[in-house]
């Protein structure tokens, strides 16, 4: 692997074009280190630097800099930034995690935020939108997916999410969200939330007891608490409005991909982690370990990764089993032939496999027991 360093401060500016996989990571050293198969380009600027990878690059960044993705043509992976990611295109999966603000135009893929101190602003995602832990105001243009939203802390703006929307937050007083869904829109509030909700008045409604809708002309208001909250759906299939901590079968299947995509996002971080450390030893160690050992270890990390990105794949076809049996069984009129004895088990099954996968996210079991578990109750 060939290596550049450049000594450019604290705070620099990181211009980055990529035509592979791009992983960025911010650090506590003042330099940048770019790995990029020694064919791209690398060259300072007034405001610090600019790279352009003909295939994957890697870019070890101090923290405080801020990174401007004019285009990335595969997977995109940033984190740790107290300055923002800003950019263009994304044409894999985005995954970003502590950074300070994210401002992106395209994702043709999935993205996967956790962790901005600032707003979040996104053009368009072309796959499935997943949000936790964001400090500032979201504003979201098109999701052609699902969205899955949860602890956030600002006002929330999405004009076009095709998919469902599952949103998990505890709204703050005087913020005002804004939702336009193709699908169904869920809603799932702590019990000490205060919202007003102004709702279509074609769309399905499902109420928490105690709830109720008043109708004012074309909309329907919903009010939780003293309503210091704002929320207005402008479109939506099905509305859900849940006010405590168990979810029933009504809205399992919204939100029984949150668990996978969680575990997922843990796994990718796990395979970044590996090609860090990898990537930080090869560059403190190149001119002194042997050819011999770097294969060893160039080996161990292909095998690692290996593993790590089978297990992914397993817990995301696990997952999207269970969210589309429990999706039918969701929609199953009572008494009808889906709601008989036959589904009655699988719906029990599918909950079993919930609590696998929520016993790995939790750190109680291993990738490699959660499988075996699986695969056990596979075959029962």
């Amino acid at each position: 692997m060939a290596f550049e360093r450049f000594e450019l401060g604290d705070k620099s500016h990181i211009v980055v074009r990529c035509n592979g996989t791009l992983d960025v990571r911010g650090g506590k050293r003042a330099e940048v280190v770019v790995e990029n198969g020694g064919q791209g380009t690398a060259r300072r600027t007034e405001s610090g630097l600019e790279v352009d990878a003909p295939g994957n690059c890697s870019l070890r960044v101090p923290e405080g800099s801020s990174v401007e993705v004019r285009e990335a043509l595969g997977d995109c992976r940033v984190r740790d930034l107290e300055g923002p990611l800003t950019g263009g295109s994304v044409n894999g999966t985005l995954t970003v995690r502590d950074v300070s603000r994210l401002e992106l135009d395209t994702v043709i893929g999935d993205a996967r935020v956790r962790t901005v101190t600032g707003p979040v602003q996104i053009g368009a995602v072309h796959g499935s939108l997943s949000l936790r832990d964001i400090a500032g105001d979201i504003a979201i243009g098109e999701v052609y997916g699902d969205m899955l939203a949860r602890d956030l802390r600002g006002s929330i703006v999405v004009e076009d999410a095709q998919g469902t929307l599952a949103l998990h937050a505890d709204l703050a007083a005087g913020t005002e969200s804004r939702f336009a869904v193709g699908g169904d829109a869920v809603f799932r509030l702590p019990a000490g939330a205060s919202v007003r909700f102004s709702l279509p008045a074609d769309a399905q409604l499902r109420l928490d007891r105690g709830l109720e809708a008043i109708e004012e002309g074309s909309i329907r208001i919903v009010t939780v608490g003293d309503g210091a909250a704002s929320v207005h759906v402008a479109e939506a299939t099905r509305i859900v409005i849940k006010q405590r901590s168990q979810l029933d079968d009504e809205a399992s299947f919204t939100f029984s991909f949150a668990i996978g995509d969680q575990i997922s996002e843990h796994l990718a971080d796990l395979s970044a982690e590996l090609e860090s450390q990898f990537a930080t030893l090869e560059a403190d160690l190149a001119n002194t370990i042997s050819d011999r050992v770097r294969r060893q270890v160039e080996r161990r990390l292909h095998n690692a990764r290996r593993q790590v990105d089978a297990a992914q794949r397993h817990v995301e076809q696990e997952v999207e089993r269970a969210r589309y049996t429990a999706g039918a069984t969701a929609y199953a009129a009572p008494g009808s032939a889906e709601a008989g004895s036959g589904p009655a088990r699988d719906a029990a099954t599918e909950e079993e496999r919930l609590m696998i996968l929520n016993m790995l996210e939790k750190g109680q079991i291993t990738v490699q027991e959660a499988e075996t578990l699986l695969a056990a109750l596979e075959g029962k």
